[in-house]
């Protein structure tokens, strides 16, 4: 039977670190459905970059993928939310191992009894390597653990034990019992690049926090060969749909195109039926988004795909009330709709803003947030299209 036939449509979501809490929206939406979030492994910045190449694996590996925006995702799918609470709680000022063993102890507690995907005995090994790594991390840090969770440190405990990225975001799925799938877009340890006219700038919260010189001339790409996951490939190519966005455009959307192999699974899953959807930011980063409108942010999303390659669908905010009229993202929806897209404008707007915990080492990238109820509400409604068009090619 052909998977569009089934009863649980699947949907992949491609981006950074707020994919799996638009993989949530989507579920809350059609709880049936699979859904997949294949989230980037390109993080250079604060505890994220930290950790990909101090020395902590016998073997002598120093360089790894990020989990940053893995675990952010992997805690936004979890069916228990005390325990991606526990996963996400940032050290403060002088906190110690200690601390990391007092979260790790109340990590098994929360998930005794609650969590039947992994063993209390597999759990409670997990959390005792990950205080022996802790250790290492003080010492190597000169004791300073501030802004570090138990999340970065389960991942990359279990990186380091599997010996690759998506074995450790598999069983990280198992401990917080996700309700979806987060899947690395690749499994090799890149950094992301930015080509911006003369200029080469390495590192992603580097490019994050920088506006391009030559807007007009930039070009994202890998620091090397960085294949797309099979483990991804394979849902993209059974999917109802597959979104791109939002988040930040050089730093989490693009570079979840740009996988090897990405831009041709999309065409073939198109091919098939699959519907593609970019979904637009509320605002304007004040770098490198300046003054940008909606048809820029899909002009510039389909360079990454297949020649001749467009997207179907495009989700806008059409509530502007509280945002900030200088940086709200306008659209001329009878130009869309000219130019042969399907436009679904809704309010995407999440009515408390933004959070930032007190121990944060990032400041917020944005006063508004994505509700993701709404956006996956939409998402799942003109999915529908996609469905359609598959069963007509089955």
């Amino acid at each position: 039977m052909n998977s569009f036939e089934t009863p649980q449509p699947t949907y992949v979501l491609l981006g950074g670190g707020t994919t799996g809490e638009a993989a949530a929206g989507i579920l809350d939406a059609q709880p049936e459905a699979l859904v997949y979030a294949g989230v980037v492994v390109t993080d250079s910045g604060s505890w994220s970059g930290k950790l990909r190449t101090m020395q902590l694996d016998p073997s002598g590996i120093d360089d790894r993928p990020a989990v940053g925006d893995l675990r952010r995702s992997s805690s936004a799918l979890s069916a228990i939310p005390e325990a991606a609470a526990i996963f996400e709680y940032k050290l403060g000022t002088g906190a110690t191992v200690d601390d990391i063993d007092q979260q790790g102890s109340r990590l098994l507690e929360t998930i005794a009894g609650n969590n039947p995907r992994i063993s209390a005995d597999r759990a409670a090994k997990i959390i005792e390597d990950t205080s022996m790594l802790a250790r290492k991390v003080s010492e190597q840090n000169k004791g300073n653990l501030r802004g570090l969770n138990l999340g970065h440190l389960v991942m990359t405990r279990l990186t380091i034990e599997h010996g690759d990225i998506d074995s450790a975001t598999q069983e990280t799925g198992d401990l917080l019992n996700t309700r979806g799938f987060v899947v690395p877009t690749t499994l090799e340890s890149v950094q992301l690049v930015q080509q911006d006219g003369p200029f080469t700038i390495t590192g992603e919260h580097i490019i994050d926090e920088r506006a391009p010189l030559y807007p007009g001339d930039v070009t994202m790409s890998f620091s090397g060969s960085a294949p797309l996951n099979p483990r991804l490939r394979a849902p993209m190519l059974r999917a109802v749909a597959i979104g791109a966005g939002p988040g930040s455009v050089y730093s989490s959307g693009i570079p979840g195109l740009l996988a090897e192999g990405t831009a041709e699974t999309l065409a073939e899953a198109q091919d098939r039926g699959a519907l593609l959807a970019i979904s637009g930011n509320l605002v304007n980063q004040k770098t490198g988004t300046s003054g940008w409108t909606a048809d820029r942010y899909v002009e510039t999303y389909e360079k990454y795909l297949a020649v001749g390659r467009r997207f179907d669908v495009v989700i806008l905010n059409e509530d502007t009330a509280n945002l900030d009229p200088e940086r709200a993202v306008a659209f001329d929806r009878d130009y869309l709709d000219r130019n042969g897209y399907t436009v679904v404008a809704t309010n995407l707007v999440r009515s408390e803003g933004a959070t930032r915990q007190a121990n944060d080492l990032i400041e917020v990238r944005a006063d508004a947030v994505h509700d993701m109820g709404a956006l996956g509400v939409a998402f799942v409604g003109h999915a529908a299209l996609g469905r359609s068009k598959a069963l007509a090619n089955v």
